[in-house]
């Protein structure tokens, strides 16, 4: 390579590097603000945390409108076991948002209580994977049978028993 390809190749590089930093900077004026994600990020914290004086606050988000803070809250009582949202984690586990849907299934399943094992069967057996993953949390002598009833009358495919 000569010294002036180089030197062409070498100054292509810096524009593009200028260009990028400046329209990044610029993009930072329009982004939202780092002060309009706290509230997700310390809905999310108190799960990871295990802080459960935080539950009551977690259960209010969940009335909160749908995006990232409610979405915090969600994963955030499933890591906190938490056996109160059970009944509001069942109904969120049949919610139209797929994100939603998938989330409460999982912290559903981790809260142990005895209605997570057919809900997440029943999403399984519906094909989402969702469903399948969450049974991982649920307890075996409860999967198990709901597996079962969910899986009851389903024909196995013909590809996989011709394998």
């Amino acid at each position: 390579m000569t010294p002036e390809v180089r030197l062409f190749a070498a100054r292509a590089t810096l524009i593009a590097l200028l260009t990028a930093s400046l329209a990044s900077s610029s993009e930072a004026k329009v982004r939202p603000s780092d002060e309009e994600d706290r509230p997700a990020r310390d809905l999310a914290e108190a799960g990871l945390k295990g802080d459960r004086a935080s539950e009551p606050r977690l259960l209010r988000a969940l009335d909160g409108p749908k995006g990232k803070s409610r979405y915090a809250a969600i994963r955030s009582l499933g890591l906190l076991r938490s056996k109160a949202a059970a009944a509001r984690l069942a109904a969120l586990a049949k919610s139209k948002d797929a994100g939603e849907r998938e989330l409460a299934l999982d912290a559903l399943a981790r809260t142990g209580v005895p209605e997570a094992a057919p809900a997440a069967a029943a999403a399984c057996r519906a094909g989402e994977a969702a469903g399948c993953r969450a049974l991982q949390w649920v307890d075996a002598g409860q999967a198990e049978p709901a597996l079962r009833a969910a899986l009851a009358g389903v024909q196995p495919a013909p590809r996989a028993c011709a394998a």
